[in-house]
């Protein structure tokens, strides 16, 4: 039996309850940051400024910001892949940086001093995804720069970059039969299949290659927030279109050896002399003659078996397993034929 206290009890706890979860829906919720790496090199003594205006900017926007990312030699071996403006060379550097971080930022700073003391600052960023690859790439003058335009062109920059991978990007879900193929995008490698890879929205060339098979291209067009599965069919390919063939050093060696072995023999055979008559006084009989003509004719007759074995190797069907074949002993030479039947 309910006494009177309960039953006014229970309607207050539910309102208490109700209150509760009003004000849990009201609180303000935390997001969980994103992070990025930051990279900067260049001029040491601007380098700070730069940082200093990037990392807040990307604090504010919802990203956590890594630093220190890259030991002093790995940085300048990165430094060396951007003056020479080659992605490719980055591309492991930033891979192995990372750490399961989806994007890292690299900025470049590069002075111009001229002669009143005035520097004219050139910043150069590029956006690196997790795997290595830019996904964007900037650049911003800053003419005269005093600390205050410097950190505007950082945060311009930045801003800059931010959006266009924000903006543009859409999925490739990349297979082939057999998996292992190879996989580049746009030239670049960016790994075997099966994988998965993050373009900016567009038209993109993507090959597949793999050891012994015919290489397969497509152009595919792909929009923002798409993911797309692209699978390629590899067929082995034969000889000549890409697969390894039988070596042809074989062929080219019999007939390269047979036909000197046929030109020795007709030499041998025009200067072949016959054999002396009796004499006579005034010109005594030779005590010695060349007797050439059968060394001649057996060694033309090799190297022409020899030949003609080399010109069938090189024109027979791939699946034959027979064929004519030639050996030299001392004092004998051998002809055959061999193979499966």
């Amino acid at each position: 039996m309910n006494s009177w206290p309960c039953r006014l009890l229970r309607p207050g706890a539910l309102a208490l309850l109700a209150f509760t979860c009003l004000l849990a829906l009201g609180a303000p919720r935390v997001a969980r940051a994103e992070g990025i790496g930051l990279v900067v090199a260049g001029e040491p003594g601007k380098a700070p400024y730069v940082t200093d205006a990037i990392a807040p900017w990307l604090g504010d926007h919802g990203h956590e910001v890594k630093l220190g990312l890259l030991p002093d030699p790995d940085l300048k071996k990165l430094v060396d892949c951007f003056l020479l403006d080659d992605e490719a060379c980055a591309r492991p550097i930033i891979a192995a940086a990372a750490a399961g971080l989806p994007r890292v930022a690299f900025i470049m700073i590069q002075v111009d001093r001229d002669a009143a003391g005035n520097d004219a600052v050139t910043l150069t960023g590029w956006l690196f995804v997790a795997d290595g690859a830019v996904r964007a790439a900037e650049r911003r003058q800053c003419d005269a720069c005093r600390l205050d335009a410097l950190g505007q062109a950082a945060t311009g920059l930045i801003t800059a970059m931010m959006t266009a991978t924000d903006a543009g990007t859409a999925t490739l879900s990349l297979t082939s039969s057999p998996p292992g193929a190879t996989v580049a995008v746009d030239g670049a490698p960016v790994g075997a299949t099966p994988t998965t890879y993050q373009v900016a929205a567009g038209t993109h060339q993507v090959t597949f290659t793999l050891d012994g098979h015919t290489p397969v291209t497509h152009d595919v067009t792909i929009t923002v927030g798409e993911v797309k599965t692209l699978d390629a069919p590899l067929a082995p390919a034969g000889p000549g279109k890409g697969g390894r063939g039988p070596s042809r050093a074989l062929p080219y060696a019999l007939i390269g050896g047979g036909a000197a072995a046929l030109l020795a023999g007709v030499v041998l055979v025009v200067m072949d002399e016959d054999v002396p008559g009796p004499g006579s006084p005034s010109a005594p009989r030779p005590t010695t003659y060349r007797d050439s003509a059968l060394p001649g004719f057996g060694l033309a007759l090799l190297g022409g078996a020899a030949a003609g074995a080399g010109v069938y190797l090189l024109t027979r069907s791939p699946g034959k397993a027979s064929g004519p074949t030639a050996a030299i002993a001392p004092g004998s030479a051998v002809l055959g034929w061999a193979g499966t039947f």
